[in-house]
């Protein structure tokens, strides 16, 4: 319990490498090294070079994707459906 206090105030403190090491330590999982990926063709890419270089594209194009030209519409259920829903969960 104790460390629990102490992960939510390093938290609050914005000292995230603290808390990554403390739960890495408590959780007892060693990091997973990637051995092997596929380029955009299906090839297989083994060597540390370009396993580095197909993430970077990767992740390039993810996150600097144009913003969609149509926005999504987004439906919103009346409030009775949804109180309703909760009462039945919470038995």
């Amino acid at each position: 319990m104790a460390w629990q206090m102490r992960h939510r105030r390093w938290l609050t403190h914005g000292n995230m490498k603290t808390v990554y090491d403390v739960t890495k330590l408590l959780c007892n999982e060693r990091s997973k090294k990637v051995d092997a990926v596929k380029n955009k063709d299906g090839n297989v890419l083994t060597k540390e070079e370009d396993i580095r270089t197909r993430w970077k594209e990767h992740f390039s194009e993810v996150l600097n994707r144009l913003d969609p030209i149509e926005t999504a519409e987004i439906q919103i259920e009346d409030n009775n459906e949804l109180d309703r829903d909760r009462s039945f969960h919470s038995r």
